[in-house]
């Protein structure tokens, strides 16, 4: 704070200048295989040396084996339009 800055200026100076962030909440959908989620699995974004990880910051585990389950993760805007495959582990 002796900078005469506060917290998170960047950011929103980034948002105002540029309209983009680096970052950007998903919500994403696991198979219906009965496959159980957790904030320890990592989300895996692309494959080979481009290939990076993401946090997962909710899950919510079907009570039912049928429907999928699902999850907030953050993930970089990189891959918004790259599309590549996401994995978890």
């Amino acid at each position: 704070f002796k900078k005469g800055c506060y917290t998170g200026q960047e950011v929103v100076a980034r948002m105002h200048y540029r309209a983009q962030a680096k970052k950007r909440l998903y919500l994403l959908q696991a198979s219906a295989d009965g496959t159980r989620l957790s904030t320890d699995n990592e989300v895996q974004l692309g494959t080979g040396a481009d290939a990076g990880r993401a946090e997962i910051l909710i899950h919510v585990d079907s009570l039912n084996t049928e429907q999928p389950a699902v999850l907030l993760a953050i993930l970089p805007t990189l891959f918004d339009s790259e599309k590549p495959p996401i994995s978890l582990s």
